[in-house]
């Protein structure tokens, strides 16, 4: 088994445990750093996915329970963390196209 698909399995249980813990209501078992560190990682490798390898891949799986508000939430976190303003996302999204 080679380490990618460990890593696959990983990731699965990872998000599993996520969602247990807010399906339970017991968000204080997760740390912010923790959160923090798996958030930027995935936003990396999102992001290489999509520039490296060209692929159309979405944001969530189908059927996901994200909703708007959760998207509205990480992503003006996320723009502050990077400080970005909504204007440059706009030019961002102008210049890159279909990415």
């Amino acid at each position: 088994m080679s380490s990618f698909e460990d890593a696959d399995r990983t990731l699965f249980a990872a998000a599993k445990c996520l969602a247990d813990s807010l399906n339970h209501g017991d968000l204080s078992s997760i740390s912010d750093e923790a959160l923090q560190e798996l958030l930027s990682e995935a936003v990396r490798v999102f992001s290489a996915k999509r520039q490296e390898e060209r692929t159309k891949i979405s944001a969530f799986p189908r059927n996901s329970e994200v909703t708007a508000t959760d998207v509205s939430i990480t992503a003006l976190s996320m723009l502050k963390a990077a400080d970005l303003q909504v204007f440059e996302l706009g030019l961002w999204q102008s210049w890159a196209g279909e990415l």
